[in-house]
């Protein structure tokens, strides 16, 4: 299902820095991105992360939220905000609300998010932006790197317990056009 790795337990802050109470670890089956360079606004970002990893090990079900059927599901989580952390655990990078149907779009930017029940999944994409200026100091460049790992980190915070991880892409450029894939 792909690698990760992650932080746990709580972080302290310090000059004002935002406390992170805990990170859970997200196991992610699907991941991908695409970018342009020059910088253009056409850059996507793709990310599945699931609450059940490969060798059965579980965080809390559903990302900490039980219920009965999918309608009990939607009507707790309906009208939830969403945090995004792309890049950093630090750096807020998108909010996104929550409505019917576990279905979410961005407060912000072109981006949605759907989180099903059934599945135990969380789905998070975004389309026409420019992450090459986020992404590059993560190693990703114009050109195909000589160590073709890239490493991004990717977290969602949900009522202040942040699913995710740092997660591995096969990255690979030409003709100014960048492409990361899972392994």
């Amino acid at each position: 299902m792909g690698s990760t790795s992650w932080p746990s337990g709580s972080m302290s802050h310090q000059c004002g820095n935002p406390v992170i109470n805990f990170v859970q670890p997200a196991f992610t089956p699907k991941r991908k991105f695409s970018v342009a360079f020059p910088s253009m606004v056409k850059d996507t970002f793709d990310i599945s992360i699931t609450s059940i990893s490969s060798n059965g090990n579980a965080v809390p079900t559903n990302f900490g939220y039980s219920a009965s059927s999918a309608k009990d599901f939607s009507s707790k989580t309906d009208g939830l905000t969403l945090k995004i952390f792309l890049g950093d655990e630090i750096t807020l990078f998108d909010t996104v609300q929550i409505t019917k149907g576990g279905k979410g779009k961005s407060l912000s930017r072109s981006a949605s998010l759907q989180w099903s029940y059934s599945k135990q999944t969380i789905r998070y994409q975004i389309r026409n932006t420019n992450l090459v200026p986020l992404l590059q100091s993560l190693g990703v460049t114009s050109t195909t790197p000589l160590n073709p790992n890239v490493i991004i980190p990717f977290f969602i915070d949900i009522k202040g317990i942040r699913f995710g991880g740092t997660y591995s892409f096969f990255y690979t450029a030409k003709r100014g056009r960048g492409k990361g894939t899972s392994f």
